[in-house]
């Protein structure tokens, strides 16, 4: 898609579509917390109309990484209903899911290698969740490793990845949920394509029953502690690790 149709057809989107700025974090409107089987079984999704799997870490050529996207079958329910409430056109691509020990490791090892040769601190930006460290968010259990993380980014009309502001894993500040929120308020000139479609991700999320993690555009989570934690949700069950399928 050339850059001035793609302006016009977002123009278009951001008339039809009234999304309101990313908040900080709130409650997501979870005034009462879903009741989380805690042996919900993990499932392979499959590519159906409007939500796309990509199994992103096999495709890297992390060999640990598995050839399937694999969730908890409610988080599952709930990326499907996520995808039917995007604007006419769009579809979710589902990028990764449940992991397990390996490749929880394999990972963090990829990116403390990245951010290294990039000459950022790897600390930063690629961390062990299996260790105990004090980070300022539930550390017992993995996201991915739970079956209640998921890595996500939007497909438009055209049939080709939506702009996002950065890539998908990129090791930048500009990463985060409300970055390109940050530089709009500024008054920054930024890619208003890139921020129609944070706001759409997380709005759609949002409202089938997932949090976001701050720190990663991409990144949402449904019944997991960082659910339960980003959520501000009560105390109950949460989906624990799972240590292999």
């Amino acid at each position: 898609m050339s850059d001035e149709r793609q302006q016009s057809e977002t123009n278009h989107y951001l008339s039809t579509l009234e999304a309101p700025p990313i908040p900080e974090l709130r409650r997501d409107g979870h005034e009462v917390a879903d009741e989380i089987d805690e042996d919900a079984p993990l499932i392979i999704v499959k590519s159906i109309p409007r939500l796309i799997v990509r199994p992103y870490y096999s495709m890297l050529g992390i060999k640990e990484a598995s050839i399937d996207v694999t969730l908890r079958e409610p988080v599952a329910q709930r990326l499907q209903r996520a995808a039917s409430l995007l604007p006419e056109g769009f579809s979710l691509l589902l990028l990764d899911g449940w992991r397990s020990g390996d490749v929880q490791r394999a990972i963090y090892e990829h990116f403390t290698n990245v951010a290294s040769e990039l000459g950022e601190d790897p600390g930063k930006y690629a961390f062990d969740l299996d260790a105990s460290l004090d980070r300022g968010f539930p550390t017992e259990d993995a996201p991915h490793r739970t079956g209640g993380a998921v890595d996500v980014t939007l497909v438009g009309p055209e049939g080709s990845e939506w702009p996002m502001g950065t890539e998908f894993d990129a090791i930048s500040p500009r990463s985060a949920t409300r970055a390109l929120e940050v530089e709009f308020s500024s008054g920054l000139p930024i890619d208003s394509a890139a921020l129609f479609g944070r706001r759409t991700l997380y709005y759609v999320m949002t409202a089938a029953g997932f949090t976001n993690y701050p720190e990663e555009w991409w990144h949402y989570d449904y019944g997991n502690a960082f659910w339960r934690f980003y959520g501000k949700l009560p105390d109950g069950n949460v989906f624990r690790t799972v240590m292999g399928v």
